[in-house]
């Protein structure tokens, strides 16, 4: 097949992608198409399955897909696409195969962009453009850790964070919330530590009548909103709700009406922070936010 074919397939592609018509973008695919995410180690199968994943993956808003460039040769087509839901924005490098008019398979890649390091200062230039948001030099100007794709947008899906460090240089948000009753007496805690493992925060705080889920949310809210403030980055948020790990991580879908707005806001305020990723822990060891959650509720009932 000709690059020129190979690329209006891809082309036809992105733009029906770009219209959110996930149903006429499976029509480029062949019938048992493959598509990979290789940092995550999920696989797509078939065109319902694709549009499936992408009708139901968690948004903000709708999808805009830029193809910032592409490149053909033969039957392989790569692209460069910026991809955001007017929340979150992330960057996907696509290996697209086609045959037959179709692409047979693809394999995506979603980079996050990381802090440059200060060792390489004199040998480089900064292009502000696209620096990551966050691109400073350490303290002590220590190489920023590099940190696999989260969820975080389009295609991010939760890998194993941290790949090198050279020292510890992450916050860490660790929330909790809980209810008595179920829906009952509820309150929510959470402690803010900075990479030398100092509390910079810790609260706890009860909200009255609600579920453990919702107290959950509103722990992960009240931590964020402290942590933007405090100017932590990068930050990771540790709660042993695995539900809200996973919608925050868009394993997930949020089909509980009464979560969809907590759902919304804590991902509009974990966007306020250059880099956040999330990890699920036992109860045990959870315990200093957990003993916040208790003694805010604690602290209620003696009120009554």
């Amino acid at each position: 097949m000709s690059a020129a074919t190979s690329r209006s397939v891809v082309a036809r592609y992105w733009a029906r992608m770009q219209a959110n018509d996930f149903t006429a973008a499976a029509e480029c695919l062949a019938a048992h198409a493959v598509v990979e995410w290789p940092q995550s180690g999920e696989r797509i199968r078939g065109r319902a399955n694709f549009v499936a994943v992408n009708a139901n993956y968690p948004a903000a808003g709708r999808w805009v897909f830029e193809v910032e460039r592409l490149l053909a040769s033969g039957d392989e087509v790569v692209t460069d696409v910026t991809v955001t839901d007017g929340l979150l924005r992330a960057r996907a490098i696509t290996f697209s195969t086609v045959r037959d008019g179709r692409i047979v398979r693809q394999v995506e890649y979603w980079p996050e962009p990381f802090a440059a390091p200060a060792w390489r200062t004199d040998w480089v230039e900064r292009d502000a453009a696209h620096a990551a948001p966050h691109a400073a030099a350490q303290d002590g100007g220590e190489e920023a850790p590099l940190v696999a794709p989260t969820a975080v947008g389009y295609g991010m899906r939760v890998t194993t964070p941290t790949v090198r460090t050279s020292a510890r240089t992450s916050w860490t948000l660790r929330c909790d919330g809980g209810s008595r009753g179920n829906p009952g007496p509820a309150a929510y805690g959470f402690v803010l530590t900075d990479p030398a493992g100092l509390e910079v925060e810790a609260r706890g705080e009860y909200i009255g009548s609600a579920t453990n889920n919702v107290a959950e949310y509103r722990g992960l809210i009240a931590g964020l909103v402290a942590a933007a403030g405090a100017g932590a980055s990068p930050l990771a948020v540790v709660m042993d709700s695995e539900l809200v790990i996973r919608q925050m991580t868009g394993q997930y879908r949020v089909k509980h009406e009464g979560l969809k707005p907590l759902f919304q806001e804590a991902r509009v305020a974990a966007a306020k922070l250059p880099r956040v990723t999330y990890s699920s822990v036992r109860r045990d060891d959870n315990g200093r936010a957990d003993g916040l959650v208790n003694e805010a509720l604690d602290g209620a009932w003696s009120r009554t």
